[in-house]
């Protein structure tokens, strides 16, 4: 394939991968979606944001060990990002694997408070969480 033919399928790919939030396809059509972008995107971040929707989706499916496998992928490509601890916790959370959820909300914290974002947002959220859970 040409490099314009590769951009075009990639394109179209992630599309669909996102078409389930925008209420344009169900949720195994998006899934199949991001599973192509994975293979296409060339950029790691790319990858790292289709690994975030399609565990959200596979969650959303409850389909919990295939959504923790996608972001601990993501957490492999990129382990300074801190919204991918945050939204494996999440999933740890609703698994009732608490002591699971409340290391993933710490790590969330302490990646986001060493990163020049420091993502206030992500902090509030993770924070309201710990204390749902009972953790200091």
């Amino acid at each position: 394939q040409t490099a314009s033919a590769e951009s075009e399928a990639a394109e179209a790919a992630y599309e669909q991968c996102t078409a389930f939030d925008l209420g344009d396809a169900t949720v195994d059509h998006s899934i199949e979606g991001c599973t192509a972008y994975i293979g296409l995107a060339t950029e790691a971040q790319n990858k790292i944001l289709a690994y975030q929707v399609r565990s959200r989706l596979r969650a959303e499916l409850s389909q919990f060990d295939l959504a923790i496998s996608d972001l601990d992928k993501a957490i492999e490509a990129d382990p300074s990002y801190a919204a991918s601890y945050e939204a494996r916790g999440m999933i740890f959370e609703k698994m009732g694997q608490s002591e699971k959820a409340i290391a993933d909300y710490r790590d969330a914290l302490k990646v986001n408070s060493a990163s020049d974002k420091n993502d206030k947002d992500l902090e509030a959220r993770v924070q309201a969480s710990l204390a749902r859970l009972g953790a200091p």
